[in-house]
């Protein structure tokens, strides 16, 4: 009995021996996958209505190769531009074996090399959705250093598309930015920062996040009463406004060079006039010159009134 079980673990070891060699050397195997595709496509659901299955020669040791085939494999979640899916019917695409094959080591792991796989194309189902375009719209908490403003926030890209229920759609005018805060700014600005979006409750966004860019210089403030003009009085009338000066408040690109770059006019329009109920006329500006930031004027309402001209 003794040499029996010799016998046995000698041909066990040769069996494990003869294993563990032929295991360990390169060989080549068809190996499948299911596959899920996730996209951005313009009017379509960002992932395939349902996966499918990829098959694929892959180059490996027999160990991985054994391993893959044997193995339970979750669905592997491919990201792929829409211009590499090509449509072929209603909410019908196609994804090449060239496109799959790019991301063989996605599928199959890092531990094989993709050869081909054993079809040319596989077919994708996308549901359509309502969309459309709206404008993103910085929300900002961002205190400056003295004499220190904003001369421009830039957000790239500065709109998205959004999806969902027609309805809930239709209601969407714009989105907004998660808070945007920092504090002591000066001239050397925020360049390059990514702020989360605030996608409307029931609804999906093209982008999850947007860059944005805080474009800062100094300026210089000055102050003082302007007369403030008329424009556009029928011939044979006269409008009469009071206050018939304010105190205008703007600020500009410092250094300011010359008495030039002062706003041309301060006026209130007639046309406004007439479409006032009590007379009340919002006071506007003209001849805005480039180097001027921002502009006020206190009050902001003049009181108007209406006489014949003699």
């Amino acid at each position: 009995m003794k040499e029996y079980g010799a016998v046995g673990l000698a041909l066990l070891a040769s069996v494990t021996i003869w294993l563990t060699s032929n295991l360990s050397r390169e060989a080549d195997a068809l190996v499948s996958m299911p596959v899920s595709i996730h996209s951005t496509l313009v009017g379509y659901s960002d992932v395939a209505m349902e996966s499918f299955q990829v098959t694929a020669n892959v180059s490996g040791s027999g160990f991985t190769l054994l391993a893959l085939q044997i193995g339970r494999h979750k669905t592997v979640a491919l990201d792929v531009a829409g211009q590499e899916l090509k449509m072929t019917g209603r909410e019908l695409f196609e994804i090449s074996s060239n496109a799959l094959l790019s991301r063989g080591n996605e599928i199959f792991g890092k531990k094989v090399k993709v050869n081909w796989f054993t079809s040319d194309r596989y077919s994708v189902r996308f549901q359509e959705e309502s969309y459309k375009r709206v404008p993103v719209i910085p929300v900002t908490s961002i205190r400056y250093k003295d004499q220190y403003m904003a001369k421009e926030v830039r957000i790239m890209p500065d709109s998205v598309d959004v999806y969902g229920d027609p309805s809930s759609v239709a209601a969407v005018d714009k989105v907004l930015t998660s808070l945007i805060s920092a504090r002591d700014v000066d001239s050397h600005g925020i360049h390059q920062q990514k702020v989360p979006l605030q996608a409307p409750a029931g609804l999906r966004l093209s982008s999850s996040t947007v860059s944005y860019n805080v474009e800062v210089t100094r300026f210089v403030e000055v102050s003082g009463m302007v007369n403030v003009g008329v424009r556009n009085v029928p011939e044979g009338k006269e409008l009469s406004v009071f206050p018939s000066t304010v105190q205008l408040t703007a600020r500009y690109i410092f250094p300011v060079s010359n008495s030039s770059e002062s706003i041309a006019e301060i006026y209130v329009d007639y046309a406004d006039f007439a479409a006032s109920k009590g007379g009340r006329c919002v006071v506007k500006a003209d001849g805005i010159p480039a180097t001027l930031l921002d502009w006020k004027v206190s009050p902001e309402v003049c009181e108007c009134f209406e006489t014949v001209s003699r």
